[in-house]
């Protein structure tokens, strides 16, 4: 992670940076490109550009980021199945997440990796047709209380309507949520 000038301040400031990217990485956990974004932040904090340039900079946040991927502290994949399972814990659709994850910089093949991971992961009984979105539907469906999660018993069809748009407005399928609402309690 050296630079080629043996200049001491910049020893310094990579020291520092090393010992600030470490610090965060032991707090959050991160994508490369938001770890990359969070510590040039830092950097304009530090008010550094007396000292260094910035393709300096560049250099040094390639080199930390190469050292921290090697030491397994920034693993965008792992990052990508963390947030999937949060996400589909809380009701979240596989839409909803593939966007939200490709908003945080994360390449497409991370993220079906990740999805391919967490599918793996939650696939115990050797059903092929587990679908984790329709399980992020029904928790979706009993955290706002929709269809038959609601309070009331028999909804008049213009709510049904309102319900089934919640639905497809949080990202799952028309498909998934008519049966997400067409489905009865089982007694």
């Amino acid at each position: 992670m050296s630079l080629p000038e043996s200049n001491p301040s910049l020893k310094k400031i990579e020291r520092r940076l090393e010992n600030s990217g470490l610090y965060y990485l032991q707090r959050y956990t991160s994508s490369k490109a938001n770890f990359e974004e969070v510590m040039r932040r830092k950097i304009l904090k530090w008010d550094l550009s007396d000292k260094i340039t910035n393709d300096q900079i560049s250099n040094l946040l390639s080199a930390l980021i190469q050292k921290f991927e090697s030491l397994k502290y920034l693993n965008d994949t792992q990052y990508a199945l963390m947030k999937i399972r949060s996400s589909f814990a809380s009701g979240k659709s596989k839409r909803w997440i593939e966007q939200y994850l490709t908003q945080k910089s994360l390449s497409k093949e991370d993220i079906q990796e990740a999805y391919a991971l967490y599918c793996e992961e939650v696939n115990r009984d050797e059903d092929d047709t587990f679908n984790p979105d329709h399980e992020a539907a029904v928790r979706y469906a009993m955290k706002k209380r929709l269809g038959p999660y609601s309070r009331k018993q028999d909804l008049p069809p213009e709510l049904l309507q309102k319900h089934l748009a919640r639905l497809v407005r949080a990202g799952f399928t028309y498909n998934l949520a008519k049966r997400i609402l067409t489905t009865p309690l089982p007694e």
